[in-house]
């Protein structure tokens, strides 16, 4: 999960098939910006290990990290939890 910010808004999005290039982690964004403008769903995006908030491995169907997500999933129901990790 990275921050983005456009202007004074901030969201938190995360990347998906993951590569290390030249020292970035590259990624391709995983979710649909509400609050961000100068960003898209399926945008491929650079960042600096420093620069990663959080992030999630699924295992044989269990989350492995996913700390922000965890959080979530305290407050919502077995349905809504299993749309958040998808």
């Amino acid at each position: 999960k990275v921050r983005f910010t456009d202007g004074q808004q901030v969201e938190y999005m995360w990347l998906t098939d993951l590569t290390y290039e030249n020292g970035k982690l590259v990624g391709v964004i995983d979710n649909t910006p509400t609050l961000v403008t100068n960003v898209r769903r399926g945008d491929t995006f650079a960042v600096s290990a420093y620069e990663v908030d959080d992030w999630m491995i699924v295992e044989n169907e269990q989350i492995i990290g996913g700390f922000s997500v965890n959080v979530v999933n305290r407050r919502n129901s077995p349905e809504e939890e299993a749309i958040l990790i998808r």
